[in-house]
């Protein structure tokens, strides 16, 4: 029998080849199994994914199987004997973070929304599908997980750098970076097919939110000029308004006046500049 022509990077043991065939790029949207790969991501920075694999069931046994809710009570004692467990890695940022995030998820998620949504929406609640030759191509982070970053840094989250974000993306599916010659690639591809989340206004949201966050990175430390720029090639394609010629005065006019900082405020800056509102938004 053949052998299966895998990405390279699991190769090595079997716990890293089983999970690359059963996991890796199988998209995921559970809120609780969703935080716990945060959490495991976090716990992996400065070190290999494949210490945190053979890690994984301890961190189950010692996160209460990854609930926030009992995550976010832990005191000092129980700090105490994170710190002192030796099937974890023993870092006091890492295990204090990870009960911030637990904190900061029960926050993000108070008002009714979903952790689900919240992070799936940096890709249009859609994987992306991208067809890699080789692990070279493959990058250490994007724009989405730029936005990704900062949006859940703003939200209170520890230890979401950019490319802990892109491996946290990878790993649950939110983009299908297994290489085009490996096997998992169509296997992952149709399991996103089969998983496809929302009907078509949700997903036309979060093209909005992703074309928004995707603007705020794109301005950030621009000249004016080129700024205006930006702005004028971005809102031709936001979807709720349409493809429109926008001329660099009505640009300027929606950079002075929301200054891009929150998608909201550019929103507002947009009506402000003479645009229609959108109910969907």
């Amino acid at each position: 029998m053949p052998t299966m022509k895998r990405c390279p990077w699991c190769e090595g043991f079997d716990l890293y080849r089983e999970y690359h065939d059963r996991e890796w790029g199988v998209p995921l949207r559970d809120d609780q199994a969703l935080f716990g790969l945060l959490l495991l991501e976090g716990a992996q920075a400065g070190l290999s994914w494949a210490t945190i694999l053979k890690k994984r069931e301890n961190y189950r046994r010692a996160f209460d199987n990854f609930d926030p809710v009992l995550i976010a009570q832990y005191d000092d004692a129980k700090l105490a004997a994170l710190l002192a467990d030796p099937g974890i890695v023993r870092n006091r940022l890492k295990v204090a973070a990870a009960i911030q995030n637990a904190k900061a998820f029960l926050a993000l998620t108070a008002n009714g929304q979903s952790f689900s949504e919240f992070l799936w929406r940096f890709v249009a609640h859609t994987p992306i599908q991208n067809q890699w030759a080789a692990m070279a191509e493959v990058p250490a982070k994007t724009i989405q997980s730029e936005a990704m970053s900062k949006a859940l840094a703003s939200a209170g989250f520890k230890f979401v750098g950019s490319t802990i974000c892109y491996a946290f993306m990878q790993s649950c599916g939110m983009v299908n970076d297994h290489l085009s010659t490996c096997p998992r690639h169509a296997e992952a591809k149709a399991q996103s097919e089969l998983t496809a989340y929302g009907n078509p206004a949700t997903q036309q949201l979060g093209k909005n939110y992703l074309l928004m966050d995707i603007l705020i990175i794109k301005i950030s430390g621009m000249q004016d000029e080129d700024c205006i720029r930006t702005v004028a090639n971005v809102i031709q394609d936001l979807p709720h308004i349409g493809h429109i010629e926008i001329s660099l005065e009505k640009a300027e006019a929606i950079v002075e006046h929301g200054r891009l900082i929150e998608p909201a405020d550019i929103l507002q800056a947009i009506e402000d500049a003479g645009f229609p509102a959108s109910a969907d938004f």
